[in-house]
């Protein structure tokens, strides 16, 4: 995943209409049809995408916070918690109607972390009711981050009576591990 995005423009080839821009070449490299092919430009089947000098795989091997990082980060995260994985138990902590962000759990008997999420455009502060959990109830507890894309770093957040308060910037998600923590 690098992020390619769509080209309006691109031809629709056996029916496939408004999707050609998904089925356009992998952009490998800002060399001759993104490095793709070494056929002339007008055999490939679908053109290469506009953007390839700017958004291919070699340009996103380098640059930390990349589409291509952060989707590599996620991956190996999801292999190393069994909470992310398909048979762990998922709760919805905070979701509501014309608010964009959203909160929820996922657990297994190892672990709970917690995936705060905010797509849309404005920094959002909630507040999450974690006491619900009941693998945690009575415990005092912490969410640290494991991984966080919001410009800013996430700071350990101490959760009182199984409440926790939440800032999300815009664009933002954050993957927390609840940690036990002294009283």
């Amino acid at each position: 995943e690098i992020g390619l995005q769509d080209d309006h423009d691109a031809p629709s080839v056996e029916g496939s209409g408004a999707r050609a821009s998904a089925r356009t070449p992998m952009q490998w490299d800002d060399s001759r049809n993104a490095g793709f092919s070494a056929a002339p430009k007008n055999k490939l089947y679908l053109p290469v995408n506009r953007d390839f000098k700017e958004r291919n795989v070699k340009m996103q091997t380098c640059k930390p916070g990349s589409v291509l990082d952060e989707t590599r980060k996620l991956i190996a995260l999801r292999r190393e918690h069994p909470a992310l994985r398909a048979k762990a138990g998922k709760t919805t902590l905070y979701a509501k109607k014309r608010d964009a962000a959203y909160v929820y759990a996922r657990y297994d008997g190892e672990e709970t972390l917690v995936i705060a999420l905010n797509p849309g455009k404005t920094p959002r502060k909630i507040t999450v009711d974690l006491s619900r959990l009941s693998q945690n109830r009575g415990k005092t507890f912490a969410l640290k981050a494991l991984v966080s894309k919001s410009g800013m770093e996430f700071p350990t957040t101490a959760v009182r009576a199984g409440i926790a308060r939440l800032e999300l910037m815009p664009f933002a998600y954050h993957v927390l591990k609840m940690e036990e923590s002294a009283g």
